[in-house]
């Protein structure tokens, strides 16, 4: 991941962290992947890659890696 994307997804993250939590719900990240439009298996597939405890909340370095994944997929 290069610096000008990690710039870049912090940006997201932040304006997505409204409650300053550090960290995502998981409905705030159905949000995330929802406005990607990516079909819905890739979203899921980049979904396992990112959470694969099935953690309740999505950390920054889980979204940011999800964020990576998403856009390379575009």
């Amino acid at each position: 991941m290069k610096d000008d994307e990690k710039i870049q997804y912090t940006k997201y993250f932040e304006m997505f962290d409204s409650n300053k939590s550090g960290t995502l719900s998981i409905s705030e990240m159905q949000t995330v992947f929802a406005q990607t439009k990516l079909p819905r298996d890739v979203c899921a597939k980049v979904w396992d890659l990112t959470n694969p405890d099935s953690a309740e909340v999505f950390s920054k370095p889980m979204f940011m890696m999800a964020m990576h994944f998403l856009y390379k997929r575009r």
